[in-house]
């Protein structure tokens, strides 16, 4: 029984798709800030869900990244970054997060999401960790 259970759960992995795993918040872009809020504070508030919930973390470091070019202070793209999870297989989730001034308002138009694993090749992958 418990070998069937393995093999039917490996065959069903084979069909499951590279972008079956990818960032599941991908239908809510474009996510439009407010007047007035910064590229770093709409990233935080939609990413908020998978900081923690309750209050709690699970994580000792987090890391936001802004790059905005000069002189085109139109775009800025924003990387976050959860390290040190308390996890045995996922070591580090990097959320990569496209903005655009428009309107008078910033809005994310594009995010990707990827892991750093304890085991497998070294790196990040957009594939779960083993």
């Amino acid at each position: 029984m418990k070998t069937a259970l393995h093999l039917l759960l490996l065959l069903c992995s084979l069909f499951i798709t590279p972008a079956a795993w990818a960032y599941t918040d991908e239908g809510r872009l474009p996510f439009v800030g407010q007047p007035g809020e910064l590229p770093a504070e709409l990233a935080l508030r939609f990413v908020r869900q998978r900081l923690g919930q309750d209050g709690q973390i699970d994580y000792p470091h987090f890391r936001l990244i802004q790059h905005s070019p000069a002189p085109d202070f139109s775009r800025a793209d924003i990387t976050l970054i959860r390290d040190g999870l308390q996890d045995d297989s996922i070591k580090a989730i990097r959320q990569q997060l496209q903005l655009r001034h428009h309107d008078g308002r910033w809005e994310i138009h594009a995010i990707h999401e990827d892991f750093s694993c304890y085991r497998g090749a070294p790196g990040w992958t957009r594939h779960p960790c083993p």
